[in-house]
């Protein structure tokens, strides 16, 4: 299947669901009033079917259960890559430094999209030193953590080119600002200033504006009106409308000019249903039902056509059937009726897949089981889950993280409070113990250890720990606690107390100035690292117990009921990068790590960083853009500094204790886990869970980072409970040390 004809499977229902425009559900239990506007009232109608030809053309062979049939190319980083069939004109702009027709492009072409060899185009940019490509990038939100075929991303490539200020710019492109950049001369600021303005003009501009009053969305609105007249565009008032969020009906009367915009009960914003009552019931009945139009569209000529292998119709289930079906899923909140028609809906499809029907009397647990598939609704849960990770780690200003953190103002009416989003998640409690371990005498003893107990009650998030550094092989022990509240402003969500000195401190999610080149000096005297735990040929055995009479191995893991499984074929493969690196980098580094290893520290070496200049800009890129879009997969032209790269590769085995009793998925702890606490050692956790791993939960798992030192990560206890709303404040005789911690 061609690419054009990929696209045009999935032309009308699988649409671009970007955070920055996904707003929390409001809690209409109260009543308080928060009021929209939206322009555009235009939006595409339900799914449209693909033809029979279309369908006919669909290759089984080729299409993998795993994956979206949109997906041409995957490279080792489970990234996807388009086919080489396509255009790829953003990247083409950034390869000619072609600023003006970028700016008109970006609007309407993916700026994360990877060409052939699985660059974006801020790769590009950064390898190839287009400063003013690489900030308009930025300021539209490029990533900058997506790696390319070879592991590498756009920060890597920065460090590697020795640009101070783009590499700065890219570490940290939440400072970016089109004024004042760095960056730029005054003439290239100008220019892309231009640029970014010049993308509004003639062009149909779709936006939401929300406030909590209409006096102060009236003062937005003129505002908005106001910087729309200065850059060409006006509001149109046929196609702009209010809507405000009450169980009654509240007059919202906003005008643009002399123009009143009507008001309405329900309107739809990136294909999601938003009624005034704040019910997403509606939604979820709309979702159902465009999802019933594609089975009964697919049902002839995929669903029960025999000629049709069970992976290309699981690959068309994933693919077509369920993002028809859980659009805009992060915001719903499941009632007791609508968790039994989503669950109704997505097993008359599954039910087909497997040749089975209602009279058979087969449990829906059962065909997910011989099918290979998770129940919907639990990838409901983590998709909700890792949406709050987002929303909480918001900045001030963006609207998403802004409605989360609102309150409604006046009384709820009478009656059960309705369930909210947020409350929808379910609170519990959590134990965690890890550990580090050796068969070398006495090793065990002086390595680190610790035991977690995790709360989450609905947006607020609470971990205990005693391990409070590790330095010189020592264990420094005590009673920390990392509290998150959601509800709080960034600046005052995050805190950590030191229970036995009774003091906390806030930590701040901006960092200075000075820290801030810190940063960049470290990194620019520093090896570029890339590591990837390659799964390709990864199998699961049963271990065994027993010396006469072997069998499998079955024990309790805390609570919990597990079987054990042995990890064979677990690669780690690890780059480093040391072309923007001095010989006297190289020996200075060198010195670190071995006093490391001896058990010594750095500030006994007095390793502190230098400030660095830029490096010398390597040669000018002498291959053109056919040449390096032609060329071989997995062969790209390097555009950069001429590589110096060591690679290695080690082979770990590995130990897994699987539990069918745990209650939790998954995803949706290590979600809770990342919000609070994006500690370096929960990566390679999180890269060893997100294998397919044999059913159950991972209660117990013993990976090895060091081939005499093993990690043991296990999961002592846990239970869906409320708790006290104490526990998620600091205490009244606590006291702020601000230097508590020097390092956070």
């Amino acid at each position: 299947m061609t690419g054009e004809k990929i696209r045009t499977l999935r032309k009308d229902h699988h649409k671009s669901n970007k955070n920055d425009d996904i707003m929390d559900t409001y809690d209409d239990s109260s009543n308080g009033t928060v009021h929209h506007v939206k322009t555009n009232k235009a939006f595409q109608q339900s799914v449209k079917p693909p033809s029979q030809q279309q369908l006919s053309n669909i290759n089984a062979n080729n299409l993998n259960a795993n994956t979206s049939i949109g997906d041409g190319i995957v490279d080792d980083n489970k990234n996807p890559v388009l086919p080489d069939g396509l255009d790829f004109p953003v990247h083409e702009c950034v390869f000619r430094a072609d600023v003006r027709r970028l700016s008109s492009l970006i609007r309407v072409h993916s700026i994360s999209q990877k060409d052939v060899h699985g660059n974006t185009p801020l790769h590009l940019a950064v390898m190839m030193g287009h400063k003013e490509c690489a900030l308009l990038l930025l300021a539209h939100n490029a990533p900058v953590k997506i790696k390319n075929a070879q592991g590498w991303s756009p920060l890597a490539e920065a460090i590697s080119y020795g640009d101070r200020q783009m590499k700065r710019e890219v570490e940290c492109p939440f400072e970016l600002y089109l004024s004042g950049s760095p960056l730029l001369s005054h003439s290239h600021s100008a220019e892309v200033k231009a640029a970014v303005q010049r993308e509004c003009r003639g062009q149909e501009a779709k936006t939401t504006e929300c406030s909590a009053g209409d006096r102060d969305l009236q003062l937005s609105l003129d505002g908005f009106a106001a910087e729309c007249e200065a850059v060409g565009m006006r509001i149109s008032t046929s196609k702009s409308e209010s809507m405000v969020l009450n169980r009654k009906r509240v007059e919202c009367t906003l005008r643009v000019g002399d123009e009143i915009l009507p008001q309405v009960e329900e309107f739809k914003y990136l294909g999601v249903l938003f009624t005034s009552e704040g019910r997403m019931e509606r939604e979820i009945d709309r979702r159902i039902g465009a999802a019933s139009a594609v089975m009964r569209t697919l049902h002839g000529s995929v669903v029960v056509k025999r000629e049709l292998s069970r992976k290309a119709k699981l690959s068309i289930y994933q693919s077509i059937y369920v993002p028809a079906l859980t659009y805009g899923h992060e915001l719903w909140v499941v009632t007791e009726r609508t968790r039994s028609r989503v669950q109704a809906a997505e097993m008359s499809f599954l039910r087909r897949v497997a040749g089975l029907s209602l009279r058979d009397r087969v449990r829906s647990s059962v065909i997910r089981e011989e099918l290979g598939v998770d129940p919907l609704l639990l990838r409901v849960e983590r998709s909700q889950m890792r949406w709050l990770g987002h929303l909480v780690r918001m900045p001030p200003g963006r609207l998403p993280g802004e409605v989360f953190r609102a309150r409604p103002t006046g009384r709820r009416p009478r009656g059960r409070p309705r369930t909210r989003w947020r409350d929808y998640l379910g609170d519990f409690y959590l134990e965690l113990h890890w550990d580090f371990q050796s068969w070398v005498p006495l090793l065990s003893r002086i390595l680190p250890s610790d035991a977690c107990k995790i709360y989450k009650q609905g947006n607020n998030i609470r971990l205990d720990t005693t391990l409070i550094d590790f330095t010189d092989m020592k264990c420094q022990r005590g009673d920390l606690s990392f509290i998150f509240t959601g509800d709080a402003a960034p600046a005052q969500s995050f805190v950590v107390l030191d229970n036995e000195a009774k003091v906390y401190q806030r930590i701040h999610h901006e960092e200075s100035e000075m820290e801030t080149e810190e940063e960049v000096d470290i990194l620019m005297s520093s090896d570029v690292y890339s590591a990837t735990l390659s799964t390709k040929s990864i199998t699961f055995s049963r271990s065994q117990i027993g010396w006469l009479f072997r069998e499998d191995k079955t024990e309790k893991v805390g609570n919990f009921l597990a079987d054990f499984y042995a990890v064979n074929g677990l690669v780690l493969e690890s780059r480093k990068r040391r072309e923007h690196l001095s010989e006297e980098d190289i020996l200075r580094n060198k010195a670190i790590m071995e006093s490391l290893s001896k058990g010594g520290n750095i500030s006994e070496q007095s390793f502190e960083p230098v400030r660095r200049q830029s490096l010398t800009a390597p040669p000018s890129n002498t291959i053109s853009w056919e040449e390096y879009i032609t060329a071989e997969h997995g062969k790209p032209p390097h555009l950069g500094r001429e590589l110096v790269c060591k690679e290695s590769k080690k082979n770990f085995k590995a130990t897994v204790a699987m539990s069918q009793d745990f209650p939790l998925g998954i995803e949706s702890l290590l979600n809770v886990l990342e919000v609070i606490a994006p500690f370096k050692h929960f990566n390679k956790l999180r890269e060893f869970v997100q294998m397919k791993l044999p059913p159950g939960f991972p209660v117990k798992l013993d990976i090895p980072v060091f081939p005499t030192i093993t990690a043991t990560v296990t999961f002592q206890e846990f239970r869906y409970s409320e708790f006290e709303d104490s526990i998620f404040s600091i205490p009244a005789e606590y006291k702020e040390d601000p230097s508590r911690f020097p390092d956070l």
